[in-house]
């Protein structure tokens, strides 16, 4: 996935609209064939090229996805190792932290309404997408789900002592879920108002009014699955290799082996699935010259997200059809070489792709959160706006200057090509485990296993070809 880390600035109606755009500019200025400025860059700007050496680092991440496959298909069914520590865990209560995060989302929507329009000084783009998103996303996948406690809705309907009335039909919280998400990526990767701090506010008002409202009525289950970000920690909270046992204590195991243990999902949550990757791969693939050559804008004079909005959501429902289609085709292939029929396969391999989703995330945003990070620290001396500064940092200078080194530039891609082909190698080992476990004959197994095995050869390519594109 690209490089973002700065934010550019679309004059339009009179007032700044300001948008998350690529971190290219920012952050390898030194391998550009144009040299940028490493702030924010107006719209006008021209297109960037990474002369990095990628070819080679592409062959070689394919071919170590591949071989791994291989080892896996000649290994016999192997049992993931589990750690158990003579550490107790104690429960954490969940009601008092799920309240102050309710405080906390109260708080960024008053600041977004209140406070500076520069989204570089107010504080609610940082603690939607920086912390509420990216950071959060991470923090489930490396130490488990944190949403019982982090939401900002089950501890206010605790203190008021709601009681649900109705349930779901069945089977339909995945679907909902699938809704909210297509929204939620609509706003993150099209809408021209994405860090617009009065557009954001309102954003999320509704979404946390709305989601309060159906799970007083629906209660649990709409909590864990039909809102879309407790579906989408609860399933990246699999991968993690931390978890508690009967007695509280603390136990280790392999990165994903969880994932191909627990309940698969359902169809709903499968789509749901297939609709966070492929938003996360359209993502990489809308600021690059091929898709805007594709849909006939000249990237060197790109005319800013307010003129592709149309182009831009047919290009993500259409990347959440494709990859469904070469997902579910690829099972049904694996089917028929395997020669038999496995009710459900899909359900159940579908958790492989959770790693790819993952560090997909981790590689997109590695420079952001270099950059964010900083913000961050500059705000945390005035949370409210106020004029404080309560760490001494509120003056902090934000500098990029450190990607004009071609030796750190060329580290953060090889921190990228490595997450990338460790996560499609995870992804791997996860569906050997599911097939293991669904065909009792390891040939017929190993067999149904080598279209996807493929699949996420190619789109290991794919990734990291993302990362490296000549990108606006």
């Amino acid at each position: 996935m690209p490089f973002r880390s700065n934010y550019r600035h679309e004059q339009a109606n009179g007032r700044t609209r300001v948008s998350v755009r690529n971190a290219k500019k920012a952050a390898i200025a030194a391998f550009f064939l144009c040299p940028a400025p490493p702030a924010a860059a107006h719209e006008a700007s021209g297109g960037l090229v990474l002369l990095l050496p990628t070819g080679n680092t592409m062959v070689g991440a394919a071919a170590a996805v591949a071989a791994s496959a291989l080892l896996l298909a000649i290994a016999p069914r192997l049992k993931s190792p589990r750690l158990v520590l003579p550490l107790r865990m104690p429960a954490l209560p969940e009601m008092p932290v799920s309240v102050l995060s309710t405080l906390f989302v109260l708080m960024l929507i008053w600041i977004g309404r209140t406070g500076p329009d520069d989204p570089l000084s107010n504080p609610i783009g940082y603690g939607v997408w920086t912390l509420g998103w990216i950071c959060m996303s991470l923090f489930a996948a490396v130490f488990g789900n944190p949403w019982p406690w982090c939401n900002p809705w089950t501890g206010l309907l605790a203190l008021i002592g709601n009681r649900p009335r109705f349930a779901l039909p069945e089977g339909a919280a995945g679907w909902i879920a699938c809704g909210q998400f297509l929204i939620f990526a609509w706003i993150d990767l099209i809408s021209p108002y994405n860090m617009d701090p009065e557009r954001l506010a309102i954003y999320l008002a509704v979404y946390w009014a709305a989601n309060l409202i159906a799970m007083a009525l629906f209660g649990s289950t709409w909590f864990g699955r039909a809102e879309p970000l407790g579906l989408f920690f609860r399933l990246l909270g699999r991968l993690s290799s931390f978890g508690r046992d009967g007695h509280g204590r603390l136990t280790l195991t392999l990165p994903g082996a969880r994932a191909s243990e627990e309940p698969p999902p359902d169809r709903g949550e499968t789509a749901f699935v297939l609709l966070a990757l492929s938003s996360a791969s359209f993502d990489g693939l809308a600021d690059t010259f091929r898709w805007l050559t594709v849909i006939g804008v000249n990237p060197l004079e790109f005319p800013g997200r307010s003129e592709v909005e149309e182009a831009n959501t047919i290009g993500l429902l259409g990347a959440w059809a494709v990859l469904s289609i070469l997902y579910l085709g690829t099972v049904r292939a694996g089917e028929a070489l395997a020669g038999v029929r496995v009710p459900g396969l899909a359900a159940r391999l579908v958790v492989s792709l959770l790693p790819i989703l993952v560090v997909f995330h981790a590689a997109h945003f590695t420079v952001r959160l270099i950059m964010d990070g900083q913000y961050l620290w500059r705000i945390a001396s005035d949370p409210l706006v106020r004029g404080w500064d309560l760490f001494g940092t509120a003056h902090y200078h934000v500098s990029a200057s450190m990607f004009s080194d071609p030796a750190r530039v060329a580290l953060v891609w090889a921190f990228q090509t490595g997450v990338i082909t460790l996560g499609h190698i995870v992804g791997i080992a996860i569906a050997h485990a599911v097939a293991m476990r669904a065909l009792p004959d390891p040939r017929r197994a190993v067999l149904s296993q080598l279209p996807l095995a493929t699949l996420m050869v190619a789109y290991t390519v794919f990734g990291l070809w993302l990362l490296a594109a000549p990108k606006i």
